[in-house]
């Protein structure tokens, strides 16, 4: 059995918000870690595997997958990277494992609208919207959303409290 393991590109835009915490040079490409523990797990069964960088700017020669695992888990900062890899897998016909539409659905800024669908009761997701322009625009963006008082700002693509900020006002938002 072939395997490709996919690994995803972090946005050029989402970038900024990572480079001071990491030690190497973009591009920067998220969960790449996983492989470290899927690779000799997949060889460990007598699997040849492939790892795929989606985004890479070079080519790259891989070999047609029985399957292709996609790595790529973080829709917010990777859009590119799974678009990219959307368009390969259609073209090529590919299984995959992780499909790109369930990791879209997976956004923070979905999972309001997927909760609801679901008729979930007694399950509240706060209102999430994503934020990319200035930080002037900040306080329409939070007015125009809909939000309420105080609201959290976390960087798009984190999962722990680093950068995460509770805001109680509009006048403490600067």
């Amino acid at each position: 059995m072939r395997v490709a393991l996919a690994k995803g590109r972090i946005d050029r835009e989402a970038e900024a918000t990572f480079a001071d915490g990491l030690s190497r040079r973009p591009p920067y490409y998220f969960f790449s870690w996983i492989i470290h523990d899927l690779e000799p797990a997949c060889r460990d069964q007598g699997w040849d595997v492939d790892i795929v960088s989606i985004g890479k700017p070079t080519a790259q020669g891989i070999r047609v997958p029985d399957v292709l695992v996609n790595l790529i888990t973080e829709p917010l900062v990777c859009r590119r990277s799974l678009d990219r890899l959307e368009s390969i897998v259609r073209l090529q016909g590919l299984p995959i494992m992780n499909q790109v539409e369930a990791i879209r659905r997976s956004a923070r800024t979905a999972l309001q609208a997927i909760v609801r669908e679901g008729k979930a009761v007694h399950v509240y997701v706060p209102r999430t919207t994503r934020f990319a322009c200035g930080p002037d625009e900040l306080g329409r963006h939070i007015e125009a959303a809909g939000h309420r008082w105080p609201v959290l700002l976390r960087p798009a693509g984190t999962h722990s409290s680093k950068g995460l900020m509770k805001v109680e006002s509009a006048s403490r938002l600067r």
